[in-house]
């Protein structure tokens, strides 16, 4: 499921930067690395985007859900690709850090998408997902 809304989750994005680049030109390189900043931000902050098209009848609670869901995912992914396995235990620990989690819908220049961000706030944050595996 996650490959299906991923590449739904950011299209509305590439069509209205399309937009912008012909008529304010600079101004949307800001914009969109901003909503592409996925993953640690700081040593404290792990954000996921989410994308949906402006009119969309979820709630914001399925929003939250699925950012939750992304968030998790990312995290699996991310001590993946340094080598580690996640197993049941990991994933529960995960799960909580994306638990508390928050949810923010941010201001955006086009009409058809609505953009909001997922962060997980925590002092060395980052530090604390790489230990996970060892049990520290």
């Amino acid at each position: 499921m996650a490959t299906i809304v991923f590449p739904l989750t950011l299209s509305p994005l590439f069509l209205c930067t399309k937009g912008q680049r012909d008529t304010v030109p600079g101004k949307d390189t800001a914009l969109v690395r901003e909503y592409l900043d996925e993953g640690f931000i700081s040593e404290d902050v792990f954000r996921v985007v989410i994308v949906i098209p402006q009119g969309s009848t979820e709630d914001i609670t399925v929003i939250e859900k699925r950012a939750k869901q992304r968030a998790l995912m990312s995290l699996q992914k991310y001590l993946t690709s340094r080598n580690m396995t996640v197993d049941q235990k990991m994933r529960r620990k995960l799960l909580h850090l994306a638990e508390g989690g928050t949810l923010s819908k941010r201001d955006d220049t086009c009409e058809t998408r609505q953009v909001y961000l997922f962060q997980i706030n925590r002092r060395n944050l980052k530090h604390h997902v790489d230990s996970i595996p060892t049990g520290r």
